[in-house]
């Protein structure tokens, strides 16, 4: 995976015409991947987008940012859209096509640093100009783009991250409708209600013991747990936030076990991040990792959660999502919505599975 840029610094200075590109074109099987979905990345952390037929920037990374760049021979590749339309220069304007022939045909060239430039037939570099897609003979930073997998291959970094109450907890006390859980006696817990601590099945067995034992891990909840430093959310950090990636992590960056806040993603572990806005806190999660070194693929991300509605949203930035507890739900509140779990995660409900995954 390439890294990713952070700049998105305004100009001051007349742009000086460089010369046209004379780098050579990035081999695609060493640089960049071919044939699997991608995102394209501009110098201002923006994504290349097919908006319904037109090339836009996006501030998501979802299904219409996604691309498949494909060998068209002679050094040149195609970009395709989702919709199965091509990047195309039209006479100077960057457009859509379904055609694969000459002016649907680039060059991938490297910029250094990890970025490259995309280069058309008429030898102009595709380049973000605070936000709109234009073609120009400059091969400047406003024309270095990032390409990064959606998903990496076999063996990349993984993260799982998950809510707090009723996904690793359950309901406060009750191991009889939920026998697997574990009462933390003296840590008291007011998610939902007031107690003891009661962890789900999932955080009482390990969350090591399933697939995220490989990964690096998170929480991104809409409570506080019992707040910052009480008892319950250091036993949150200390025991149930563990699996070999995540000890070494943390082992080697000890500033990393802390709050955060929202969506100023300062740590792994966040509070305080609403109901249908959980996303954007993961992805900064997501972001903040590769800020210290590990750079994992969206599709490489999984949420966990009890709420109904918080799976969905995670869409716009290609990152899987499951609503668990699905064998116990609380009919109490909302109204007898189910909208709420009752028991938590077990951990046969964690699986490496794509996309947005609701409860039948």
């Amino acid at each position: 995976m390439l890294i990713i840029s952070q700049t998105d610094a305004f100009r001051l200075q007349p742009r000086s015409r460089s010369s046209r590109s004379n780098m050579s074109a990035v081999r695609a099987s060493e640089s960049f991947p071919i044939d699997v979905p991608v995102f394209i990345r501009s110098h201002r952390n923006q994504y290349l987008k097919d908006e319904q037929g037109q090339v836009k920037i996006s501030k998501y990374s979802g299904t219409w940012e996604q691309w498949v760049i494909s060998d068209a021979g002679n050094g040149t590749v195609t970009i395709k859209s989702h919709r199965s339309q091509n990047l195309q220069d039209n006479e100077g304007q960057a457009r859509l096509s379904g055609n694969t022939q000459e002016w649907e045909q680039w060059k991938i060239s490297s910029a250094g640093n990890g970025k490259v430039t995309i280069r058309s037939h008429r030898n102009e570099h595709l380049q973000d100009s605070h936000g709109q897609v234009k073609l120009t003979e400059n091969s400047d930073e406003w024309e270095h783009w990032s390409i990064v997998a959606v998903k990496g291959p076999p063996g990349s970094p993984c993260l799982c991250l998950f809510d707090i109450d009723r996904t690793l907890t359950g309901k406060q006390g009750d191991t009889t409708k939920c026998p697997d859980n574990k009462v933390l006696e003296g840590i008291k817990d007011p998610g939902y209600g007031w107690g003891d601590a009661t962890l789900s099945q999932l955080a009482s067995v390990g969350i090591a013991s399933t697939f995220c034992g490989e990964c690096y891990l998170g929480i991104v909840s809409a409570g506080g747990g019992n707040g910052e430093n009480s008892a319950w959310n250091n036993y949150l950090l200390d025991e149930v936030m563990r699996s070999p990636p995540q000890d070494k992590f943390q082992a080697e960056h000890p500033h990393a076990k802390r709050w955060s806040y929202g969506t100023k993603v300062q740590s792994p572990y966040v509070l305080y991040q609403g109901n249908k806005v959980k996303q954007h806190s993961v992805e900064g999660v997501r972001q903040w990792y590769g800020r210290h070194g590990i750079e994992i693929a969206p599709g490489d991300v999984y949420f966990y959660g009890d709420r109904t509605e918080n799976m969905q949203p995670f869409s716009q930035y290609s990152i899987n999502s499951k609503e668990i507890s699905c064998g116990s739900r609380d009919w109490r509140l909302y109204g007898g919505s189910g909208i709420v779990g009752y028991c938590g995660a077990r951990t046969e409900e964690l699986q490496r599975e794509e996309g947005q995954i609701l409860c039948q």
